[in-house]
């Protein structure tokens, strides 16, 4: 290696010519343009010495030969992205005067072990993104911040270590595991942690994403001592099996126990006030979910999520049903209540009102045997698969009148589709459209359509004149001119 392998302008490094190998960036060098060396496959070594102020953007991204590296503590200031897609890079020496940037190791997959100097009180999300063999990382004992969702993509990361973390400091390191405000918060499990985990008695708050994607986690044990759990707080924990929910939890955030595909059981107190709408989503093995008596705002009926009034099926667990009834006195079905429900077949009460009633519904997503519904987004007309509605609930909806929100949906997803009538049909009789039209044009004749609503009505007929009944078509064509 020599100079003349590198570009400098004005102190700025532009570019790498050079044969390759181990290589360390000149001794007048202040700063590395953004882009020198990216996409450089011959370099296997990295130098950066003292002198040495600015990494810019992007500096090393794409330097797939690259295996390590060594960064000197005059280095202040690092661009986004900078080793990003150095696959092969296995060993990092950073100085101790720049904070990390964005997706600075992104894509660095070959990386095992990192320490990050102390000097670096800021780590940024995302930074460490499909660092897919990272094992054990040690932090700055004098962090100020870490930013939520650091490790989400670190699969294979065993332990979090704060260098000379004690208790009284502001993070810290237990058994692998770190914490925030001195150990009353639960940051991060390591993701590839242990398979059974009994949170300390003083820990009072699970983070946003504490445990996402802790996919080996099998039983957890969670003490009376928590009053929060954060959004997302177990995402993706597929193996964890069961859990009992503290009495000081009051709240349930969105999507905190979402893809738990291995939970049988849940507790909850009756201190819980709030449950959001998708917290069990993807829990498909959940066989029960019992709510203490004295609860004032849920119970449960045979381990199906109610509300407190018993009005509203909440969340229907999936794990050993083919059938269920709906308990007649139920008028609405909530957004995600049968969000699981892949095998099993409803039959819905008189009382039923309404149906999923939420900008971003997925009441019946994945029922693939449910014959209503079947992966149906409700609110503001958007559909995502076929509507099937079999004869039970079309009775229902006959007799008490379909929200318009869902109305619409329909409507758009028969005119703009306009395939064979399928939608509306008995289960095993989809070799019989014409009924179900015919099924279909009584709701609309029930519920009184809008002129909205009709504006397409010719082209409707136009495709399915011949299944629809003739007395019906007409008593239909006389309700169109009554409201045009």
């Amino acid at each position: 290696m020599n100079n003349n392998d590198f570009t400098v302008l004005n102190h700025t490094l532009v570019d790498y010519n050079g044969a390759g190998g181990d290589i360390t960036i000149p001794d007048d060098v202040i700063e590395i343009a953004d882009n020198a060396f990216k996409g450089c496959t011959v370099i296997t070594g990295l130098t950066i010495p003292e002198g040495v102020k600015t990494v810019g953007e992007s500096a090393f991204e794409g330097c797939t030969a690259l295996e390590h590296v060594t960064v000197a503590d005059s280095v202040n200031q690092y661009g986004i992205s900078v080793f990003q897609g150095c696959k092969s890079l296995k060993s990092v020496v950073l100085g101790s005067g720049a904070n990390l940037n964005y997706d600075m190791f992104k894509g660095c997959s070959s990386l095992e072990d990192l320490t990050i100097p102390n000097g670096v009180d800021t780590i940024v999300a995302p930074v460490f993104g499909n660092c897919t063999s990272l094992k054990h990382i040690t932090l700055p004992e004098d962090m100020d911040e870490i930013e939520e969702g650091v490790f989400d993509d670190c699969t294979a990361l065993e332990r979090i270590d704060v260098r000379n973390g004690e208790e009284d400091d502001f993070f810290c390191s237990k058994d692998g595991v770190l914490f925030s405000n001195y150990g009353e918060i639960l940051m991060c499990y390591p993701p590839n942690g242990k398979t059974e985990y009994v949170i300390p008695e003083d820990v009072t708050e699970i983070n946003k994403d504490a445990f996402e994607n802790c996919t080996k986690l099998k039983r957890l044990t969670i003490p009376e001592s928590v009053e929060e759990f954060g959004q997302y707080a177990f995402l993706n924990c597929s193996s964890l099996e069961g859990i009992k929910i503290p009495e000081n939890v009051s709240e349930l955030p969105r999507w905190v126990f979402k893809n738990c595909a291995s939970l049988t059981d849940i507790e909850i107190s009756e201190n819980v006030e709030f449950i959001d709408e998708a917290v069990f989503m993807g829990c498909k093995s959940l066989k029960r979910i019992d709510v203490a008596e004295g609860n004032p705002c849920f119970c449960s009926i045979d381990g199906v999520l109610f509300s407190a009034d018993k009005k509203t099926l909440i969340y229907l667990p999936a794990g050993g049903r083919t059938e269920y009834t709906i308990p007649e006195g139920v008028k609405e079905i909530g957004p995600y209540a049968c969000a699981d429900c892949r095998n099993i077949t409803l039959t819905f009460p008189k009382s039923l009102k309404a149906i999923g009633e939420h900008e971003d519904s997925w009441c019946y997503k994945d029922c693939k045997l449910l014959d209503c519904f079947s992966g149906c987004k409700f609110s503001k007309g958007h559909l995502k698969t076929k509507v099937k509605i079999n004869a039970n609930l079309a009775e229902v909806l006959i007799d008490n009148g379909f929200q318009p929100d869902v109305l619409d949906a329909v409507w758009v997803y028969l005119v703009q589709s306009m395939k064979k009538l399928r939608a509306f049909t008995e289960p095993k009789l989809e070799e019989n459209p014409a009924e179900s039209a015919e099924m279909f044009i009584k709701v609309l004749i029930s519920n009184k359509f809008t002129a909205k609503q009709y504006d397409a009505v010719d082209e409707f007929f136009t495709k399915f004149k011949d299944l629809i009944p003739k007395e019906t078509a007409n008593e239909f064509r006389e309700m169109i001119k009554s409201v045009k």
